[in-house]
């Protein structure tokens, strides 16, 4: 297979691997911010923050995996830095709480998780950041090597 027909490939491999981690953010976001009490129980759970600040954080948490999804689905710059940036913090979380040896839902796609209620697994939370981490690399690999360019975000029309 010549570079054209790799690049053909490439190119479908990389779109998919966008949008499924932007379809994953953004099932993850929504489904954490339609039950923020819940997730605010989960992140005082971990104990690293104040627990007056786990409202605020059941917020924002969530409302950045919206908008790194919506970069990521839409091609626009800085979705892979942002959705790169929040699964290192998620792996440093889940790494704590194994540190830690708790037993809790990781609180990954929001309270209704299936595979936190069932299984509690931190250790399996961390495989799939890892394995989205990969994703990621891969997309920025792939911009380079083919010199793919996202849309640049500007609210003022050029």
């Amino acid at each position: 297979m010549g570079d054209v027909g790799r690049k053909g490939v490439l190119h479908w491999v990389y779109n998919a691997v966008r949008l499924i981690l932007g379809g994953l953010f953004l099932y993850a976001g929504i489904s954490k911010l339609s039950a923020p009490t819940e997730f605010a129980v989960i992140i005082n759970s971990f104990g690293l923050v104040p627990s007056y600040t786990a409202g605020i954080l059941s917020v924002l948490i969530p409302a950045l995996e919206i908008v790194a999804a919506v970069l990521l689905i839409f091609h626009v710059a800085g979705g892979l830095r942002l959705t790169f940036f929040q699964l290192l913090f998620f792996i440093g979380i889940l790494t704590w709480g194994i540190h830690l040896g708790l037993d809790i839902d990781c609180g990954c796609f929001g309270p209704d998780d299936s595979e936190g209620q069932f299984y509690h697994s931190m250790r399996t939370a961390i495989v799939r950041d890892v394995v989205m981490v990969g994703g990621i690399l891969f997309c920025a690999w792939y911009r380079r090597r083919w010199g793919v360019s996202p849309r640049k975000f500007s609210f003022v029309d050029k």
